[in-house]
């Protein structure tokens, strides 16, 4: 009996930990159950003008290809301004149609930048603009689910859709440029005016301050059942109790 409860211990400890690293350098995380507010403890919370339908996980933004419904932070934020530094993006998108560009998400200004975009640019290619363009052609359809992902690892920057690696390419020590524009999700900024307004939903979006691992990203993945990312405040609690546990059963 004893050797059973050490295991369930040690199997609890485990998880914990291994939550609590996903969970590691989280700037932003909305999984828009209704509003825009923020899960990952930094009170990024964003302003939504769309409604709310059925997600991959509980409900989801649900945009309807007009420039009126987007979501928005309501100021610039140091935190996604990435520099040289590390990071990643994960969206979650269910498009209606593919036909013709949508932005996915951005933090950028007029056409050419500052900041960086994330958008689809046609119904085979996602591409990654920060004053260069990275793109992957893939199979886009619609009404599915899609996990996209771009994580910058030092000089290498990669995107991976559904779990599939499919660019990793040099990028050096390149800088992506600092805009005073708001992060914004389901359109172009306004200092472009082309629109580009997506039309499809969008759920448990994140921004981490890190590249993320190909094995944390399967997780994430979770054979396209996408995975709920735990709030910090709970993760600390639980690998406290875990572990006030195991010196309770010693």
């Amino acid at each position: 009996m004893r050797k059973l409860l050490y295991g369930v211990v040690a199997l609890l400890v485990f998880v914990s930990f291994a939550s609590a690293a996903l969970v590691d350098g989280l700037q932003g995380y909305w999984q828009f159950n209704g509003d825009g507010s923020d899960s990952s403890g930094n009170s990024n919370d964003l302003t939504v003008t769309a409604k709310y339908s059925g997600g991959l996980l509980g409900q989801a933004m649900n945009l309807g290809g007009s420039t009126s419904t987007y979501a928005t932070r309501s100021s610039d934020d140091d935190a996604f301004d990435f520099g040289s530094s590390d990071f990643a993006i994960q969206v979650w998108i269910n498009w209606n149609t593919t036909a013709g560009e949508q932005v996915i998400i951005e933090k950028f200004s007029g056409q050419n930048g500052p900041g960086w975009t994330l958008t689809k640019v046609n119904e085979s290619t996602i591409q990654f603009y920060c004053g260069s363009a990275y793109e992957i052609s893939t199979t886009i359809a619609a009404n599915t689910w899609h996990q996209i992902i771009v994580s910058r690892s030092g000089t290498s920057l990669s995107i991976y859709f559904d779990n599939s690696n499919l660019l990793t390419t040099t990028i050096g020590s390149l800088t992506i440029s600092d805009t005073t524009m708001p992060v914004l999700f389901g359109k172009r900024n306004e200092n472009d005016g082309r629109g580009f307004a997506t039309s499809g939903m969008f759920d448990e979006t994140a921004i981490w301050n890190r590249a993320l691992t190909a094995s944390e990203i399967t997780s994430l993945y979770n054979n396209g059942t996408g995975m709920i990312l735990p709030e910090p405040a709970t993760i600390a609690l639980l690998c406290l109790g875990s572990l006030v546990f195991i010196r309770k059963t010693k």
